[in-house]
C-alpha cells in the first residue's frame, strides 16, 4: 500500500535532493529471474532507495531487526516491503526470528521477485568495503536447496558511491556489477557447504569491490578526499543533464583509489611524499581562504551568470517562499538532532518527504476549490521551483567565490601561483 506512493515520491525529490545521479551497468541485470542485489552500506536508509527507484518492478529489503519494535512500524515497515534480520548483538531471542525471514525469502525468490541485501552487515560512512558477512550466501544457497535447485537465482552486486554522503546536494554514481549464478555453484556445494559458502562470500567479495571506489587502508581516506577534489575539479560536470550516462567520473575516481592501494602495497614511501604535499597543499588554501575549485578547469561565465541570475529572480523567490521552512526543519533535525552521521541525509530526506507531502496536500485541497487541473500540476510545479531556487543559489554563490578568489588572487599572486605549481605537481605525481 506504502510502496509505490513512496517510489513515485522518491524518483520526483531525488531530482532536488541530488546535485546529479549517475548509473552504470544496468544491462547487467538479468531479465525474469530472482535476484539477490548485494552492495556496499554507507548511507542508512537512503542505500536500500538508491536501485528501486530506477525500476518499475517492486524490491523487498532486508533490513536491521530492532526497528521493528512495535506493532505500527512493523506494519508500516511491511508496507514498504521491508523485512528483518537481527545480528548477534540483538540477543539470541530475536535470532531465532530469522528464521521466518529466511523462509519469507525464499518464498518471493520462488516467485522470481528482487530481494536488496547489504552483506557487510552495518553501517559505516568510509569509502572502504568491510567484511562480507556469510549470511547472504546462507540464504543464497537455502533458496536453492529448497526449489531443489530448479529456480535460476543470481547475486548481483552494485554499488552506491557517494560524492560526499552526509551532506544535501550529494553526488552518487550507482553502479551494478556481473551477475553471479547459483547453479554455477551446485557442484561445489555438493562436495562440501562450507566450501561453497566460502567461495561465495569471496566472490561477493571482489564482485562488489569491482564496482567500488574503495581505499584498502583506512589511513588513506583523508588523503583520497584531498586527491579527489582536485581530481574534480580537473575534470568539472556541466549542470544538465542531471542524470548523465558516462561512467568515465567513477572510473577516474576509481583510479585514484587504486592509485593509492597500489602505492600503499608497493612504495609507501612515494605515498607519504603525495601525502605530504597534499597536506601541505589544503593547508596553505585553508590559510588563503581558498578552496581548490577555481584552481582547477572551472571558469565560469560572470556576465551570464549575473544575467540569468536577474532573469530567474522573481522564481527564484516564489520557490524560496514554498520551500524554505521546509529545508530549513529537514537541515535542523539532520544537523542538531541526529548524532550518528551516516543517519544525518536518510533523516534530512525522510523530513523533507514528510514535511513536502503534507504542505503538497494542504495546497491542492485548497487550490482544488478553484482549479482542480492546478491543484494535480502543483506538485511538478513545486518541485520544479525547488530545483530552480537550489541551483540558483548554487550559480550565485558559484560567481561570489569567483569573484573572491580573484580579489584573494590579486593580492596573493606569489603565493596562489605556488599553490597552482603544487597543485601541478601533485596532480603529476597522481597520474604517473
Amino acid at each position: 500500500m506504502l510502496y509505490r506512493p513512496l517510489w513515485f515520491a522518491l524518483f520526483f525529490i531525488y531530482r532536488v535532493f541530488f546535485r546529479r545521479f549517475y548509473t552504470s551497468g544496468f544491462e547487467n541485470i538479468v531479465k525474469n529471474k530472482p535476484i539477490i542485489f548485494v552492495g556496499n552500506h554507507v548511507n542508512a536508509f537512503l542505500d536500500p532507495l538508491m536501485m528501486p527507484t530506477q525500476f518499475w518492478k517492486k524490491g523487498y529489503f532486508i533490513v536491521r531487526g530492532d526497528i521493528f519494535n512495535t506493532p505500527l512500524k512493523r506494519w508500516a515497515l511491511w508496507q514498504t516491503h521491508q523485512l528483518p534480520i537481527f545480528r548477534g548483538r540483538d540477543g539470541k531471542e530475536n535470532i531465532l526470528k530469522n528464521d521466518a525471514t529466511y523462509e519469507k525469502s525464499y518464498e518471493l525468490l520462488g516467485k522470481n521477485n528482487w530481494i536488496v541485501i547489504f552483506p557487510e552487515g552495518d553501517c559505516v560512512q568510509e569509502k572502504h568495503l568491510r567484511p562480507i558477512k556469510k549470511g547472504t550466501a546462507r540464504m543464497a544457497f537455502g533458496a536453492m536447496e529448497k526449489y531443489g535447485w530448479n529456480i535460476d537465482l543470481h547475486l548481483v552486486p552494485n554499488t552506491q558511491n557517494y560524492s560526499h554522503p552526509a551532506n544535501f546536494r550529494s553526488e552518487v554514481m550507482v553502479n551494478v556489477g556481473k551477475p553471479i549464478r547459483l547453479l554455477d555453484y551446485k557442484e561445489l556445494y555438493e562436495q562440501g557447504e562450507a566450501k561453497a559458502l566460502n567461495k561465495l562470500t569471496k566472490d561477493i567479495q571482489e564482485g562488489i569491490l569491482k564496482i567500488y571506489i574503495h581505499i584498502e587502508n583506512r589511513a588513506d581516506l583523508q588523503l583520497f578526499e584531498d586527491l579527489i577534489e582536485i581530481e574534480r575539479n580537473n575534470n568539472p560536470q556541466k549542470l544538465l543533464p542531471w542524470k548523465p550516462k558516462d561512467h568515465d567520473r567513477f572510473k577516474r575516481e576509481q583510479k585514484v583509489a587504486n592509485h593509492i592501494n597500489f602505492l600503499r602495497e608497493t612504495n609507501e614511501t612515494e605515498l607519504e611524499k603525495i601525502k605530504s604535499s597534499a597536506t601541505s597543499y589544503h593547508n596553505k588554501l585553508k590559510y588563503l581562504g581558498l578552496n581548490d575549485n577555481y584552481l582547477g578547469n572551472f571558469k565560469p561565465n560572470v556576465v551570464l551568470g549575473v544575467f540569468f541570475s536577474l532573469l530567474f529572480l522573481p522564481v527564484f523567490i516564489i520557490g524560496y517562499l514554498l520551500n524554505i521552512i521546509q529545508f530549513k526543519v529537514a537541515d535542523y533535525f539532520a544537523i542538531n538532532k541526529i548524532k550518528l552521521i551516516h543517519f544525518k541525509n536518510s533523516i534530512r530526506l525522510g523530513f523533507l518527504l514528510v514535511i513536502n507531502l503534507l504542505v503538497m496536500l494542504i495546497l491542492m485541497i485548497v487550490i482544488s476549490f478553484y482549479n482542480i487541473t492546478l491543484a494535480f500540476a502543483l506538485p511538478f510545479i513545486v518541485l520544479l521551483l525547488a530545483w530552480i531556487t537550489i541551483t540558483y543559489k548554487e550559480q550565485i554563490l558559484i560567481i561570489y567565490n569567483f569573484k573572491r578568489f580573484q580579489k584573494i588572487e590579486n593580492k596573493n599572486k606569489v603565493k596562489v601561483d605556488e599553490l597552482r605549481k603544487l597543485r601541478s605537481e601533485i596532480w603529476d605525481t597522481l597520474n604517473k
